[in-house]
């Protein structure tokens, strides 16, 4: 009976290599779910009740120095970011954003309450306590707005007061824009020759490397003067002048011509539209670089 017993417990040669596998198999499915619980693991949000504890729980007894009935603190987002923001208006609950700690806060908004004020990006960095991996990090997001609305240029500190048209500025005067270097500019002044010039600030955002944020940087110290923009002409442009256009291609540059051939001549843009060359969102695109 014993002996019958301990046989069915037994297992054969292929059954005991099944459960080696089945094990290494669970060790292996445990491994992958700890490794991503520990790289997963969601940023903790922030209120401002949240915020106010740290502040106290770091230094209670300079809460009251702090002056936050001055600054309101606005919507902490779920995940802290880089973001274009003013030093002498920024909140205490952007700063955190921004990834600051607490004590770096406190001495800011310290700062700004007994009258200190930011006239350049490199004033930051006169910030107790502040680092210089922190400056690097933020310096090119620091925007200082004049009275007038313009920015302080970092460069130089001359402040721009009227606005420049981004057609006719050259590299040197993109580069004294917060965000702004040789790379950017080079991107944008090549952009713009392709196209034959800008009629819309948000076109900036076509530029590689170039976001929102940064395009209403810009347009604080420049406008589209659409004035001199190149036009195409369709009636005679060769399909390889139109197929460097950004905005036409090689398919749409194929189908201008392969139109104009079967017309001889195209009498009206709407043409284009009209017998579905371009769709109307391509045509209000581009008609403002296409002329016959």
């Amino acid at each position: 009976m014993k002996n019958k017993f301990i046989d069915s417990l037994s297992l054969t040669s292929g059954e005991r290599k099944g459960v080696i596998v089945l094990v290494l198999i669970i060790f292996i499915i445990a491994g992958i779910q700890a490794f991503l619980a520990f790289h997963n693991s969601p940023v903790p949000s922030f209120d401002d009740s949240t915020f106010f504890s740290r502040i106290i729980a770091d230094d209670p007894s300079e809460n009251d120095s702090i002056g936050f009935a001055v600054y309101e603190v606005q919507d902490i987002r779920d995940t802290f970011g880089l973001f274009i923001f003013d030093p002498n208006t920024v909140s205490a609950g952007d700063l955190m954003r921004l990834g600051l700690n607490t004590r770096l806060i406190r001495t800011w908004l310290n700062y700004r309450t007994h009258g200190g004020r930011f006239y350049s990006a490199s004033d930051v960095r006169k910030i107790y306590g502040m680092t210089p991996y922190i400056y690097e990090r933020i310096r090119p997001y620091i925007t200082i707005r004049t009275v007038t609305g313009g920015i302080v240029r970092p460069k130089n500190n001359a402040r721009i007061t009227e606005k420049a048209g981004i057609n006719t500025c050259d590299s040197t005067d993109l580069l004294r824009v917060i965000g702004i270097g040789p790379v950017l500019s080079g991107r944008i002044i090549k952009y713009r020759r392709l196209l034959g010039g800008f009629y819309d600030m948000q076109q900036l955002s076509e530029v590689y490397g170039i976001n929102d944020s940064l395009v209403k940087v810009i347009s604080l110290s420049f406008y589209a003067d659409t004035i001199n923009l190149h036009s195409i002409n369709i009636n005679e442009a060769s399909e390889e002048t139109l197929r460097r256009h950004p905005y036409l291609g090689r398919y749409i540059s194929g189908g201008i011509i392969k139109y104009r051939t079967n017309v001889q001549i195209i009498n009206d843009l709407e043409e284009l539209k009209d017998n579905g060359i371009l769709t109307g969102e391509q045509f209000e695109k581009v008609k403002k670089y296409l002329d016959i």
